[in-house]
């Protein structure tokens, strides 16, 4: 194990100065609205979204790899009943932005891990189910550069290819639909 971190220090420590003030990236903050298929989910299929994401280039590419965990849900009433709904998304795309300018529109593609969860309380029973799927992600965006080291956006996202089982409610569906956050963070 020490020869490992000992390895670890080397390799960091020969990295080449030019290729780490070639680093770029973000870490963000994201706060906006999940757009689900009405006939699935009513009441409950459009879903306040937060969630965190980064991204980050080496090199001179305008090649972006980022990671983003996204969360949203929703709680409706009709009468006496109560349905929830929850949906997390934990992805990886690529992005395709310019590495100047204030403004860089950016498009990008990745994969998701989906989880969603579902909640029903009526006066009658109390079901709760969850499930997991995987599907596939594209993205757009355009992303502000005001001033140094801070960064505001608009993202776009749209998943698809998921498909879900909740076994107590006896229902499939697909947590398949459009997103749009509002972002803000750090840059370097």
């Amino acid at each position: 194990m020490k020869s490992l971190a000992v390895a670890c220090c080397f390799a960091a420590l020969s990295v080449p100065l030019s290729a780490t003030a070639a680093f770029d990236g973000t870490v963000v903050g994201h706060i906006g609205q999940r757009y689900l298929d009405a006939d699935d989910w009513a009441p409950t299929e459009r879903q306040l979204q937060f969630g965190v994401a980064a991204d980050f280039a080496f090199g001179e590419a305008p090649v972006f790899l980022s990671p983003a965990l996204q969360v949203s849900v929703d709680t409706e009433e009709s009468g006496a009943d109560e349905f929830t709904m929850a949906v997390s998304t934990l992805s990886a795309s690529i992005r395709f932005k310019p590495r100047q300018g204030t403004a860089r529109p950016y498009l990008g593609l990745g994969i998701a891990s989906v989880g969603a969860s579902l909640e029903a309380d009526t006066a009658t029973s109390s079901l709760d189910d969850d499930d997991q799927s995987f599907g596939w992600l594209l993205q757009a965006g355009l992303e502000v550069h005001p001033v140094r080291h801070f960064v505001l956006g608009l993202n776009i996202d749209y998943l698809d290819g998921t498909k879900l089982e909740f076994d107590e409610f006896a229902f499939e569906a697909d947590v398949n639909g459009p997103s749009i956050t509002a972002y803000f963070g750090y840059s370097w």
